[in-house]
């Protein structure tokens, strides 16, 4: 694609742009991301500063996105498990296919000294465990959930999460969503109340 005058908007080179970092790795330049974006090289940099301007910004509109899904998921009109096992469902069918996933660990190494993006993660990660947190605290207080301290429990649905994640990527397990609504079911079903289990 030829580069050419902006007619984009900010958020379209953006979604432009992570598709070519996730694609390239973040060893590419400036003129490689905006050939996939249809803009020069020099233009990217106007109007992100650098590279690393650039990787930052597209970090924030990754985040942004998944906050979305995020935010979709604590809506969900749904009793408190199920709105866990559909919402990290739902984080995880949208998960970086496994092709792109050594350009993400790549782009989170060059990017780890970066203040503002390791702010990014941290609000992600923070976000993300407070859903979690969330739904099993409303499903102890509802009795859906016997036996099970609250801590452990965040920790063990973050563990299986991230494990399905990693299993993802490295078997290129396309069923992610479905294989993580497996691995929660079965470390919830010790803990679930007899009229729960019965649904």
């Amino acid at each position: 694609m030829s580069p050419r005058p902006s007619t984009y908007s900010r958020e379209e080179i953006l979604t432009r742009a992570l598709t070519s970092v996730l694609a390239r790795g973040p060893q590419a330049s400036l003129a490689d991301i905006g050939e996939d974006v249809g803009l020069t090289g020099a233009r990217i940099g106007q109007l992100f500063g650098s590279k690393e301007g650039l990787f930052v910004a597209v970090a924030r509109h990754f985040g942004e996105r998944s906050r979305a899904r995020l935010d979709a998921a604590m809506r969900l009109d749904a009793p408190p498990l199920e709105r866990l096992v559909e919402g990290l469902a739902e984080i995880a069918s949208s998960y970086v296919r496994p092709d792109e996933f050594p350009n993400v660990v790549h782009l989170a190494f060059s990017m780890a000294e970066d203040a503002e993006y390791a702010r990014l993660v941290a609000d992600y990660e923070t976000l993300h465990d407070g859903f979690i947190r969330s739904c099993l605290r409303e499903a102890i207080k509802r009795g859906d959930l016997h036996g099970a301290k609250l801590d452990d429990l965040v920790e063990s649905v973050i563990v299986v999460a991230n494990g399905v994640y990693l299993t993802y990527v490295l078997r290129r397990d396309r069923s992610i969503d479905a294989t993580l609504r497996a691995q929660l079911a079965a470390l919830l079903r010790p803990y679930l109340a007899e009229a729960v289990a019965r649904r």
